[in-house]
This record gives C-alpha cells, sequence and structure tokens, in this order.
C-alpha cells in the first residue's frame, strides 16, 4: 500500500487519502478491525441478538443497532474532480446511502465521465 493519509473532519467524521488502487482493500480491512474491536464493548446476548435493547428519549424501549462503521470512496481515478466542494459533495451523498445499510459497509461512487462532461452511475 502506498502513502495514506488520515484527517479528523468533525464529529464522528474522518477522510482518507490513498491510491486509488488501495481504496476497497483498506476499506474492507478497516471494517474487519472495527468490528473485531467494537465486539468488546457489548455483551454477549447483545452480539448474538445484533442489536441492544434500551430506552430512547422517551423512555421507550426499542431496538437499537450495534455500533457500526460507514465508509464512502469518492475517487478520481475514472473522471476529473473539480475542486474539494465537488469531493465533499459526493462523499455526503454516498454516506448518506451507505448509513441506510445495516452493518458495516463501504460504497464507491463508480459513475464515469461521458465525453459531453456528464457522469454515467456504472
Amino acid at each position: 500500500m502506498g502513502e495514506t493519509f488520515l484527517g479528523y473532519i468533525g464529529g464522528d467524521d474522518f477522510v482518507i487519502i490513498t491510491a486509488a488502487e488501495d481504496d476497497e482493500y483498506l476499506a474492507e480491512l478497516i471494517i474487519e478491525k472495527f468490528d473485531l474491536g467494537i465486539c468488546r464493548f457489548f455483551k454477549s446476548k447483545d452480539l448474538l441478538r445484533g442489536y441492544l435493547v434500551c430506552p430512547d428519549r422517551q423512555h421507550k424501549i426499542v431496538n437499537t443497532p450495534l455500533t457500526s462503521i460507514s465508509i464512502a470512496i469518492v475517487s478520481n481515478s475514472d473522471r476529473k474532480l473539480k475542486n474539494h466542494l465537488e469531493i465533499s459533495d459526493r462523499a455526503a451523498e454516498l454516506k448518506k446511502r451507505v448509513k441506510e445499510m445495516p452493518g458495516s459497509n463501504f460504497i464507491k461512487d463508480r459513475r464515469m465521465e461521458k465525453t459531453n462532461g456528464e457522469f454515467e452511475l456504472c
């Protein structure tokens, strides 16, 4: 794996800048390590069940998913990205989609640039 940069954005958001050929491997590795590490913070019964049973803010008992990690991959390998704002917009869009999936996951933007400058989802 080549040079990689890890930065903190804020809240629970981080950014990793790495070579395009390493992106999916790195995402899978992060998910594997996160899921193995997070297990020690839960009781066995919660892990087996796949969720926590706890009160919400209105004191109603609810099923809460276990802590997971969501990774959005934006790459410039198939198209030019204009600036950091475009990268941020694409990452936010992907992050919203990947957070809708249960458990730890990653999603990669696979749009490719057409000759007329429009994008197509592959």
